[in-house]
């Protein structure tokens, strides 16, 4: 019996949550990225292409955006706040056809947004850090561009 074919992006951040860390400015260290392709020859019009692996992008510059897995954000959350553990949440409903993913931090009312991706929750959970000024110098020096 053939497996399944499982399609990167199931398993990577969005195009959406991708851009958002890039503006959160995180550092664009991940082994996908998101690349842009010319749509035409003529027009400069760009389009978001798809999930490439890193040795497949040629240069990390503004056309391209980390697609994280959620290893990698993994990494980046359970160094952000000492000795508190993380959670990550699968959670079930019944009118949904897929399980939901949540990040928090064990008895803290820090948490990201639930996402049928694990790699997105993961990414809300980083977003809510940054936006909230959660983390603290070491983290972000390590984690972000200045």
């Amino acid at each position: 019996m053939k497996e399944p074919k499982t399609e990167i992006t199931n398993h990577t951040t969005s195009l959406e949550i991708s851009k958002r860390l890039k503006e959160l400015k995180l550092k664009q260290e991940s082994l996908f990225y998101w690349d842009y392709c010319e749509a035409n020859d003529s027009g400069g019009y760009r389009e978001w292409l798809d999930v490439v692996y890193i040795s497949d992008v040629v240069d990390i510059d503004d056309t391209v955006a980390s697609s994280y897995l959620a290893s990698e954000l993994g990494e980046m959350a359970m160094s952000s706040i000492n000795g508190t553990p993380l959670e990550l949440l699968k959670v079930f409903d019944l009118l949904l056809p897929y399980p939901l993913y949540a990040a928090r931090y064990f008895d803290q009312s820090i948490f990201g947004k639930s996402d049928k991706s694990m790699s997105n929750a993961m990414a809300y959970l980083i977003i809510n850090l940054i936006e909230n000024n959660i983390v603290n110098y070491e983290w972000k020096k390590r984690w972000l561009y200045e």
